[in-house]
């Protein structure tokens, strides 16, 4: 028997439990599972039980009898005499005194019998749970942060962002809505290159990169996430096309609206410069001057704006009570609108504040003012109405695009783990607010080999054939795109899917990996440098996609001057622009390392050749060809493990069983008695350097043109101590470092060849374990 040790916090306190000296403690362990590739796991226990012990008694507060003590709404995890069945408690199990895992813990029940309580009956739920639970059901727009992308909505800004004047979170694809845009066709209402045909900067949806939404998404909900591979030119240049709507409408920020005049009958204690506070005295509902024995049985407050703008909103929000917004819409000049009315007494506190901005245009101006009105009685007789003025104000909207307008409609949730699905990512929580992202070969990669087969029992295997499916779809949301369509015509599949398919297969289940996002088509003007898509449906009429990742592949120069207007006379233009594209080239002209986010293998429209990297070759190959390989068994075994053993072995290590190597697909241990089972599947994997998939390096052999260029390399760790980046003998330049513990992206310079040879070097590496170093060489070829 092993001694398990759980600790629960309650009030900011660890509190050891005490447990039943019988009791089977039993966690599961899995993180991918080959019958279910699409979903990640994360550690749970059955639930089991504890004592109604004096010592659990003081810990969980009695919880059996509902009469004692209360929760404070606002801290919920501060008991006040009581234990919150709604709320998780952080936690953490130990083996042995060895930290085995942490999580929270809920309580499901208590259990009485022969009339005394004689247990408690508590789960254990591992951290990678709570990260759902934390977006609830929150749209992606709703993060807080951005306001500070927000920015001056007119020509200049809009054609800096689209041609590429600076490295911007919020960029500008030229992406057509209500026409194709063409290049050098001598169309003179499409032909950007003709001032005619230039693009008003209305026409163009923003998008927003996604490492920046990722950064909300922490801020937001107090979170941090790591791994090197959020950092990488795959993750870093992927962008989120913010198209919401068929047309563009100059959405502006919120402005709000200070009161810089107030009434003498409203003292500060109720308007302060931006706030109007509302809440129930002893004789009266607001606040108003003296009416001897007369009180207001009705009251309403309103607010007149007067403007000659159009289509403008007025958002009035109630935060001080926390009530919904009252929100006025599409409004047309000079407006008095009642925001509030109320005719009996409230125990609410209200602090109303004031915002306006406009769908269609920007930077107008208006006055408003604020009014109080109060019907007054004298027993049941209405005997006077009292209209008060109570502040006035001037202003001018901003003129600030309000980035969240824009945002697709899609849950954080959704957004979150279409991305994980996408590029096959594990998240394993570091802590409880702390999750490290890793695709899942990587995260293999960084595992270790471990010999197990002294603690199995050899005398009770099971071996059988893995669950199968006859047909793996690949795929993405069907599109509305005019180029889609046509695609979808003479192939009879959507654009950029994948099917795994089997057709002698004895299995007969299909399985699906979809994304919510769409996967649109793009063309590239014969003879130039011009890309661009048009989300157009098949009638040619503009429409609104589902949510579209897109990659930024960097300013791009032209032949000929592009333009740009603003619809009144006056055009800006250049000859670059940043093409965007759902490709990019993650090696400079090495296109052996084009990544795409199509599934399968289609032409690179921008390099014209096929494109083999599509994100199944790249993210779900490995683990698919070895589960589907023809000597692949499902291994289960028994076995005893030590403490050491038990708290030491991660689920992305490779085991050996009998001179055979496995990956785990579960881990089932018994903690009080150190007894497992293993569901084991052979890994016929080449973890060579040699192989595509390397060890150390996502490049492991680069080929590249006599241009001038640079390349991101991401350097591994592996599980070695620490690794240097030392000097390379040639011509390649990149910054030298030591003592490296994380996976590092190293940007290498390959300068111009102008030797009329081909040419060769290597960026060097040396890795250390327990002192001993390794000299590590990937070649760089550069041809003439």
């Amino acid at each position: 028997m092993q001694s398990v040790e759980i600790y629960i916090y309650v009030d900011g306190v660890s509190n050891r439990i005490e447990l039943f000296g019988d009791e089977k403690i039993s966690l599961v362990s899995s993180i991918q599972n080959f019958s279910d590739i699409g979903k990640l796991f994360t550690d749970y226990t059955q639930s089991f039980t504890i004592p109604a012990s004096k010592h659990n008694n003081a810990i969980f507060r009695h919880w059996y009898e509902s009469a004692v003590g209360e929760t404070d709404l606002d801290a919920p995890q501060d008991v006040i005499g009581a234990f919150d069945h709604r709320t998780k408690y952080f936690g953490f199990i130990e083996i042995d005194t060895i930290p085995f895992r942490d999580g929270k813990f809920t309580m499901d029940k208590a259990n009485k019998k022969n009339g005394f309580i004689e247990s408690y009956t508590i789960n254990f739920v591992g951290n990678l749970v709570q990260l759902k639970d934390k977006f609830k059901a929150d749209k992606l727009n709703v993060l807080a942060g951005y306001n500070e992308l927000n920015f001056p909505y007119n020509l200049d800004e809009v054609f800096t962002r689209a041609e590429g004047g600076f490295n911007s979170n919020i960029c500008f694809p030229l992406v057509g809505s209500t026409r194709r845009f063409e290049y050098e066709t001598a169309d003179v209402d499409n032909d950007i290159t003709l001032i005619t045909g230039g693009i008003n900067y209305r026409e163009l949806f923003p998008a927003i990169k996604i490492t920046k939404i990722f950064e909300y998404i922490q801020d937001h909900y107090g979170l941090q996430f790591t791994g090197e591979f959020l950092n990488s030119q795959t993750f870093s240049k992927l962008y989120l096309y913010c198209k919401n709507a068929e047309e563009m409408t100059a959405k502006t920020e919120p402005i709000q609206i200070n009161w810089v005049s107030k009434d003498t009958n409203f003292d500060a204690l109720f308007l302060s410069s931006d706030t109007l506070y509302c809440n129930q005295s002893t004789s009266v509902y607001f606040p108003l001057p003296a009416l001897g024995n007369f009180v207001p049985f009705r009251h309403e407050y309103k607010i007149t704006i007067n403007t000659t703008a159009t289509d403008y909103n007025l958002i009035v929000k109630s935060g001080t009570y926390a009530a919904p917004d009252i929100v006025f819409n599409n409004l047309n000049g000079n407006q008095t609108l009642t925001f509030f009315s109320r005719s009996t007494p409230f125990l609410e506190n209200y602090g109303f504040r004031f915002y306006i901005s406009s769908d269609t245009q920007s930077g107008f101006t208006f006055t408003a003012n604020l009014s109080c009105r109060y019907f007054i009685s004298y027993g049941n007789n209405l005997i006077q109405t009292e209209t008060y003025n109570a502040a006035s104000a001037t202003g001018t909207a901003s003129t600030n695009l309000n980035i969240a307008n824009y945002i697709p409609d899609i849950t954080v949730n959704d957004f979150l783990t279409a991305l994980v699905k996408m590029f096959n990512m594990v998240i394993i929580p570091t802590d409880e607010t702390t999750f490290e992202f890793t695709p899942l070969e990587k995260w293999y990669q960084d595992g270790d080999t471990i010999d197990i087969t002294k603690f199995i029992q050899q005398n009770e295997l099971e071996i059988n054939k893995p669950k199968l499916f006859k047909r793996i779809d690949f795929k993405h949301e069907t599109s509305d795109n005019i180029l889609n369509n046509i695609y979808r015509g003479i192939f009879n599949q959507e654009y950029g899917d994948l099917f795994y398919d089997n057709p002698n297969s004895a299995f007969t289940e299909n399985y699906e990996v979809k994304t919510p996002f769409e996967d649109v088509m793009w063309e590239r003007t014969i003879g130039t440098n011009f890309l661009t898509t048009t989300m157009w449906d098949k009638d040619r009429n503009p429409y609104t996609p589902k949510p579209v990742l897109m990659y930024n592949n960097g300013m791009t120069n032209l032949s000929s001057n592009w333009y740009m207007n603003n619809g009144l006379g006056f055009s800006l233009n250049t000859d670059f622009y940043v093409r965007f594209s759902n490709e990019i080239p993650l090696a400079a002209t090495d296109l052996s390392y084009l990544q795409t986010l199509n599934w399968g293998v289609e032409n690179s429209v921008w390099n014209l050749t096929f494109a083999p990297n599509g994100l199944y070759q790249q993210f779900y190959s490995q683990y698919i060809n070895n589960l589907y390989n023809q000597r692949t068994r499902v291994l289960k075994v028994k076995g005893n493990f030590n403490p050491y053993l038990l708290t030491s072995l991660k689920l992305n290590d490779r085991v050996i069983v009998s001179n055979k190597r496995y990956i785990i697909n579960t881990l089932t241990t018994d903690l009080t008695t150190g007894e497992v089972e293993l569901e084991l599947l052979n890994d016929f994997r080449d973890i060579t350097q040699d192989t595509r998939y390397f060890r150390f390096s996502n490049i492991p052999f680069l080929q590249v043109d006599n241009t001038e260029q640079e390349v991101e390399f991401i350097i591994y760790k592996n599980n070695y101590d620490t690794f240097d980046v030392k000097l390379s003998t040639d011509f390649l330049n990149y910054t030298l470092s030591t003592d490296n513990d994380t996976d590092i992206l190293l940007n290498v310079t390959i300068e111009e060849n102008t030797t009329a040879a081909d040419r060769s070097d290597f960026v060097i590496l040396e890795y250390f374990e327990n002192g001993v170093g390794t000299i590590i060489q990937i070649p760089v070829l550069q041809y003439a």
